[in-house]
């Protein structure tokens, strides 16, 4: 009977040259006394000296740190680690990821932790236990890259919608586009838009229509795909598979009219989100307009849900459309039927019943700031607001766009923590920690937050020209 040997965690750091590995796609494993590689061409220097040996060579009872594993520098993206080692641990996940590194050298970090190695038992790795990129390589630009998702160039990432299968639609500002990225991370394609500029609809062929800074997209029940269309004015609905394309709303020139009876006769300026409720009815954020209309699916009914009255910051709690807003952006709707609206102008996000007559102060609305208080959603302060989600369990995540933050607010106020941000702009990237991992806004286009079918928070990183995923347990 095979013996099983043990590892203790020892709190060295070993360093490698990636340099050695430029262009290869090289997986690997290290330890202390011994580098536990894919292919025994690796190179490692852990704790000092050098050691290339597989697990099933290793003797019984050795000594020594679980490292980490390492997608190199320049190599094939792996959006899923998914190669096999012989033996490798069975305990609870201990590996952190480092993915797309850019600097010749990186530490890898030992974690004081005892695991076990088997003669039996298989581990597969898994990126997707870390806060990774998922598209976008960091620079902007509208080239797609075909060997890899995060080789694909992003421009101004704004929005994102998870389809029932898993695939995502993201939303790119300035790139006047739609891209579908496949639920593995492995495919990326153009859902929609030509990537230039224009207002041309092409009825059969979402790929040949054309956008102007599209801001927020929604997805129907029947699979149906609403973008917001914000410097057209208008918000289009597009099949599954791309092959219809009709104008759901606006589209009819810069305005304020309303036609009850028409949403294509009804005029928007620059929208900029979207959601569906329960029924079916559309809620749209009408930004420069201070207004969220609520549409019917067939576009034949059309009211003023909230604002609408003049642009400031008045609040009815008994009137949504006696209440003002300036330049809502997010909108989300709870299980139970109330609607989140993000008032980005007024630093504040209102909670509104289904029927509209009752509005209160959910989050903000204390002045423009970045006070965090941990105990009061109203009396922490928000800076241009964009977007907002809800998970599973009912928190909702706010993308405190200038704040350079998300904040994580239970539903009824009383507790307030940071998800995902350092609160200071930049770029860095901590695989273990949401927290530490830095977001950049960009002018005018705010983060995208949305939720996949595991829970994890997906963020459109847009001064970063990235697409963060970050699972449930590395969320702040």
């Amino acid at each position: 009977m095979n013996k099983e040997p043990r590892l203790k965690a020892s709190h060295k750091i070993g360093k490698v040259d990636v340099r050695k590995f430029a262009g290869r796609a090289v997986t690997f494993v290290a330890l202390c006394t011994a580098a536990l590689v894919a292919a025994p061409t690796a190179y490692a220097e852990p704790g000092g000296g050098t050691s290339v040996i597989t697990l099933d060579t290793l003797p019984d009872d050795v000594l020594g740190d679980i490292l980490t594993f390492l997608p190199l520098k320049e190599a094939v993206d792996t959006t899923v680690v998914n190669q096999h080692l012989r033996n490798v641990a069975r305990e609870p996940a201990f590996w952190s990821g480092y993915i797309n590194q850019t600097s010749d050298y990186t530490t890898l970090r030992t974690l004081a932790q005892n695991t076990h190695l088997t003669q039996q038992a298989h581990k597969r790795m898994n990126s997707l236990d870390f806060v990774k990129i998922i598209a976008g390589n960091g620079i902007a630009g509208r080239p797609l890259g075909p060997a890899s998702v995060t080789n694909t160039q992003l421009f101004s990432p704004e929005n994102i919608a998870v389809e029932a299968n898993g695939n995502r639609l993201v939303v790119e500002h300035f790139g006047h586009r739609v891209l579908r990225i496949s639920s593995d991370g492995t495919q990326v394609s153009v859902f929609a838009g030509t990537g230039e500029r224009g207002r041309h609809i092409d009825p059969n062929s979402a790929a040949h229509t054309e956008f102007s800074q599209p801001r927020g997209l929604a997805i129907e029940a029947s699979g149906d795909v609403l973008v917001v269309d914000a410097y057209n004015d208008r918000v289009l609905r597009i099949s599954p598979d791309g092959t219809h394309v009709a104008l759901f709303a606006g589209g009819n020139g810069e305005g304020r009219r309303l036609d009850a009876a028409s949403a294509t006769n009804t005029q928007l300026l620059r929208p900029k989100n979207i959601t569906v409720e329960a029924s079916g009815d559309v809620l749209v954020t009408d930004t420069w307009n201070d207004r969220v209309l609520r549409i019917s699916p067939d576009g034949t009914h059309v009211a003023l849900f909230a604002g609408g009255n003049g642009r400031g910051n008045h609040l009815d709690p008994p009137s949504a459309t006696n209440t003002q807003l300036l330049w809502p952006k997010g909108i989300v709707i709870s299980e139970g039927g109330e609607v989140l609206v993000v008032d980005s102008g007024n630093h504040r996000v209102l909670r509104i019943s289904p029927d509209g007559t009752r509005v209160s102060v959910f989050a903000g609305g204390n002045r423009r700031g970045n006070h965090l208080d941990p105990s009061s959603s109203t009396n922490t302060q928000l800076d241009a607001p964009s977007d907002i989600a809800i998970d599973a369990q009912g928190n909702v995540f706010v993308a405190d766009n200038d704040n350079d933050r998300i904040l994580r607010v239970k539903f009824d106020g009383s507790e307030v923590a940071r998800a995902v941000g350092t609160g200071r702009e930049g770029s860095t990237l901590n695989p273990d920690s949401a927290t530490d991992t830095e977001l950049k806004s960009r002018y005018m286009n705010g983060f995208g937050v949305a939720f996949d079918s595991s829970g994890a928070l997906l963020v459109t990183d847009s001064g970063n020209s990235r697409v963060l995923r970050i699972p449930a347990k590395r969320i702040g």
